[in-house]
C-alpha cells in the first residue's frame, strides 16, 4: 500500500505523469511523487529531449501515447494503470505532488469516486496578470458554469488535470477527446453517470522550466464543441441533477487554530527587530530582502517556523499552511 497519509482503507494507488519534452521537470515529479504511489507510470508523447529515457533511470514504467495530445495520453494511462485509484499529475511541476494525499482522501473515505484539485479553491500562478490568462480564466469559469447548471452542481474547476478517480469508474467513462478537453469530458461523463464528484483545494504554481505547448486560442472553438456536445448528449443520471453532489467545506479553517503563543509572538517581534535594525545600518529604505530579484518569503508569514510544523501535514496540505510548490 502507498504511504499516503491517514489513509485507513487498504488501496493500491497509480500515479499517470502524462509528459512530452519535460525532462528538466520530469525527475521532480517523478521524485516527489514516488511516497504516494504503487504504481508510477509516465505516459511520454514521443519525447526528443529524453524525457522518457530520464524517467526509466528514475524507476517509473514508461510507455508511449500515439502522438495525437493530452487527451490520448490519459486515455492510456486509465488503460495501463495498475491501481485501484488513478491520480494524474502534469509533468511541468505545476502541481505539487505532496498534495496527492488530500486529493484521494474522498476517495478513500467512500465520499466521492472522482477529485479535482480546485485551483480556484487553492490559488493559482497561471491564472492571472495578463490578457491570455484572463481569457483562459473567463472561459474556464464559463463553462463550469454550464456544468453546473446542467447538473445541479456547484463545482469551481472543470480544468485542472490535477484529478484522481477510482480506476473502475475511469474506465466506465468511454473518454473519446484526444486534447485537454478530455478534463471536461471526465467531469461531465462522471456527473451523467451518477457517480460523486468532490473539489479539493491545491495551488497551481509556474512550471519550473520550459514553456507550454498549448495554445488557447488554436484550441479554444474545440472547447467549446466540446462542452456543448457532451452537455446536450449526456443528461443528468435518473434521480435527478446534484441527487449526490457535496459541495466543499473547509474542514480545517484558519480560525480553528489556536492563536499564537507569547513565545511565538516574542520570536516575531525579535526578528522584525533584528530586520530592521539591519536596514537602518544600511540605510537601504524599507525594502524586502532580495533573491534572485524577487522577495524572500518569511515563513508563516512572519512567524517561526515551529508555529506552522505543529500542524499535522494532512492538515497544513487541506487548509493551504503548507504551499510551498517551490518543492520539485
Amino acid at each position: 500500500m502507498s504511504s499516503v497519509v491517514g489513509a485507513e482503507q487498504d488501496a493500491t494507488i497509480a500515479v499517470v505523469i502524462p509528459a512530452r519534452n519535460e525532462v528538466d521537470n520530469i525527475p521532480y515529479v517523478i521524485e516527489h511523487a514516488r511516497p504516494y504511489a504503487d504504481d508510477l507510470l509516465v505516459v511520454d508523447g514521443h519525447s526528443t529531449d529524453g524525457t522518457a529515457e530520464r524517467a526509466r533511470e528514475l524507476g517509473a514504467r514508461v510507455v508511449l501515447d500515439n502522438r495525437i495530445g493530452k487527451g490520448d495520453a490519459v486515455r492510456i494511462g486509465i488503460r495501463e494503470a495498475k491501481g485501484e485509484i488513478v491520480v494524474f499529475i502534469d509533468a511541468d511541476c505545476s502541481h505539487n505532488p505532496h498534495d496527492i494525499p488530500a486529493v484521494v482522501e474522498p476517495i478513500l473515505e467512500g465520499r466521492a469516486e472522482h477529485v479535482t484539485a480546485s485551483r480556484m479553491l487553492g490559488g493559482s500562478e497561471e491564472l492571472h496578470g495578463d490578457l491570455g490568462k484572463f481569457v483562459r480564466m473567463v472561459g474556464s469559469d464559463i463553462i463550469t458554469l454550464g456544468i453546473n447548471y446542467r447538473y445541479g452542481v456547484a463545482l469551481t474547476d472543470s480544468q485542472n488535470g490535477f484529478r484522481a478517480l477510482r480506476i473502475d469508474v475511469a474506465r466506465a467513462l468511454d473518454l473519446r477527446e484526444t486534447i485537454t478537453t478530455i478534463e471536461q469530458e471526465m467531469i461531465i461523463k462522471t456527473l451523467a453517470l451518477g457517480y460523486r464528484v468532490v473539489e479539493v483545494p491545491a495551488r497551481e504554481a509556474v512550471r519550473r522550466s520550459g514553456v507550454s505547448s498549448i495554445s488557447v486560442s488554436r484550441v479554444a472553438h474545440r472547447y467549446v464543441y466540446s462542452w456543448l456536445k457532451y452537455l446536450v448528449t449526456r443528461p443528468p443520471p435518473p434521480g435527478g441533477r446534484g441527487r449526490s453532489y457535496q459541495p466543499y467545506q473547509n474542514r480545517h479553517p484558519w480560525w480553528a487554530d489556536p492563536p499564537p503563543t507569547r513565545a511565538q509572538v516574542l520570536e516575531f517581534r525579535r526578528v522584525r527587530g533584528a530586520r530592521g535594525r539591519r536596514r537602518n545600518e544600511r540605510g537601504s529604505g524599507d525594502t524586502a530582502p532580495m533573491v534572485d530579484s524577487k522577495p524572500v518569503d518569511t515563513p508563516g508569514r512572519g512567524f517561526p517556523a515551529t508555529s506552522r510544523s505543529s500542524h499535522p501535514a494532512s492538515l497544513r496540505v487541506l487548509t493551504g499552511c503548507d504551499q510551498d510548490t517551490s518543492r520539485g
